[in-house]
């Protein structure tokens, strides 16, 4: 993440954050960067390392389990099979990462593997399997 882009960086625009962290992760395997908004206000400042540690969790834990679905072709049988996000949920869970609905939600855009459901599927698609 740029100076710039972290300068920008807004309560509103932390999910855009994360998805824009999670592509640079899942590419570079480097680990988080951390760096502070040029701001004045500390409990901004405070806000803004709070919200940001919790994203930088959540998204350990997808890139761990987007990794280790990578290596394991009957992970990826699974995944293709699910026909919904509790399945993939419950598929995560049995491999021993804990991610919620939302989260994968958030990330989907990011998960672009043949294996994954919604893969060349279109938005539409991707949407309407997390409403459905």
């Amino acid at each position: 993440m740029t100076k710039e882009q972290v300068q920008d960086l807004d309560h509103s625009k932390t999910k855009d954050s994360c998805r824009t962290r999670m592509k640079t992760y899942t590419k570079t395997a480097q680990s988080p960067p951390r760096a502070l908004p040029s701001s004045g206000d500390f409990s901004c400042v405070s806000l803004f390392l709070k919200i940001q540690a919790k994203c930088d969790q959540h998204l350990e834990k997808l890139i761990a389990f987007a990794r280790l679905c990578d290596q394991e072709p009957a992970l990826q049988a699974r995944l293709s099979a699910a026909s919904s996000p509790q399945t993939i949920v419950e598929i995560a869970s049995s491999a021993g990462f804990s991610i919620s609905h939302s989260q994968l939600k958030q990330a989907a855009p990011d998960l672009s593997a043949s294996y994954w459901p919604w893969s060349g599927k279109g938005f539409r698609f991707r949407a309407q399997f997390f409403k459905g």
